[in-house]
């Protein structure tokens, strides 16, 4: 009913879910658990790996609406990722939707690693068998072959965060060629994300995590540094080694800027001024290690006086990372406050980033 009373207001029955300035077509279905306090002896309450006296219910909501879909009430020490309980619980949240959006809407199923378990995937996957468009995207354990397979990706693009904004130093690479995806669903995907950790984080150095997805993208994550990666798994693609990442996952595997600072730059900067417009040509590993001077050429070329246009000639760049991706847009939006006008001229390697980041009005007119 009151999903009818929405559709007659708004001309459609729900809303829909954005992700990362992306529409998310269907229904999000979101699964967690979550832990209730109990202050004194109540029936069920028990204790748990967390060493607290409480109860452990699973939800499952809609995120379209924020509405809850169904709940179980479980004991403290129920398991994080008992199969059983998830079933029952996405089966009853399922049955709460109208037929008519359950059997044709897209219905996306999210869930932390606690939902990685084969046998839950298995059943989503298996739902299809009652006409139901159904994927997942959840986490995933990294495991050794996950490492590996980490270590040896390559064609790494730099991350955006939920606002549509670049995740400062932070990427993510699709390896689902690149470890054996047996128990998995056919056609899983395994997204991951790397990223240097925050100092606060309190990772210990060797600890991972994955995640996986069946649908749309999700990013895992792995530290650029080997310390925390999670994967995420889907239903899909593939991905070969990369030599900018050698080395285990742990402590081999460092910041290519520490290593570069211990030999020949990679890298080269000149600048030409003519009249009231100045080039900035750049070349070779744009990485950490040369974020800092190149913003600063950036920003020193943008104080002086009577400079009304700005070109970053990038076209013997070839590579970048997010951290230089993410210094040009910071001096991009600085020069437009300053009313000069910023514009970069890529090679390939940098058209490619600057299109899959959605940083296309920042090309030269006579590079787009």
């Amino acid at each position: 009913m009151a999903w009818a009373q929405h559709a007659e207001t708004r001309d459609r029955a729900f809303p829909q879910v954005s992700v990362a300035g992306q529409t998310v077509a269907g229904l999000v279905v979101d699964m967690d658990a979550s832990i209730v306090l109990c202050h004194s002896e109540k029936e069920s309450a028990t204790r748990t790996w967390k060493k607290t006296f409480m109860y452990h219910p699973l939800f499952c909501f809609l995120d379209n609406t924020g509405e809850a879909l169904s709940g179980l009430l479980r004991e403290g020490r129920a398991g994080s990722n008992t199969t059983a309980d998830h079933i029952t619980v996405l089966d009853q949240a399922l049955a709460q939707i109208p037929d008519e959006h359950r059997h044709g809407t897209p219905i996306l199923i999210r869930s932390d690693s606690a939902g990685s378990s084969h046998g839950f995937l298995a059943h989503i996957r298996g739902l299809r068998e009652q006409h139901l468009d159904i994927r997942f995207s959840v986490g995933a354990a990294i495991t050794e072959p996950v490492r590996q397979a980490i270590t040896a990706a390559t064609g790494w693009v730099p991350a955006l965060d939920t606002d549509w904004d670049l995740r400062e130093h932070a990427e993510i690479c699709e390896i689902t060629g690149l470890l054996d995806a047996a128990g998995w669903p056919d056609g899983t995907q395994f997204i991951v994300r790397r990223e240097r950790p925050h100092t606060a984080a309190g990772h210990a150095p060797g600890r991972s995590a994955a995640r996986s997805r069946e649908a749309a993208r999700p990013p895992a994550r792995m530290t650029r540094d080997g310390t925390h990666p999670p994967s995420q798994t889907t239903s899909t693609s593939a991905a070969a080694p990369s030599p900018r990442w050698p080395g285990s996952v742990g402590a081999q595997s460092r910041w290519t800027g520490y290593a570069a600072s211990m030999r020949a730059p990679l890298w080269q900067h000149t600048v030409d001024r003519l009249g009231d417009t100045s080039t900035i040509m750049l070349s070779g590993e744009l990485d950490l290690s040369a974020d800092r001077e190149v913003r600063e050429a950036i920003i020193g070329e943008l104080q002086r006086p009577g400079l009304t246009r700005l070109l970053i000639d990038m076209q013997a760049v070839t590579f970048i990372d997010s951290t230089v991706t993410a210094t040009l847009v910071y001096t991009s939006n600085a020069a437009h406050k300053s009313d000069r006008q910023f514009t970069i001229s890529p090679s390939q390697r940098v058209r490619r980033i600057v299109e899959l980041t959605g940083l296309s009005y920042l090309l030269d007119p006579a590079d787009r």
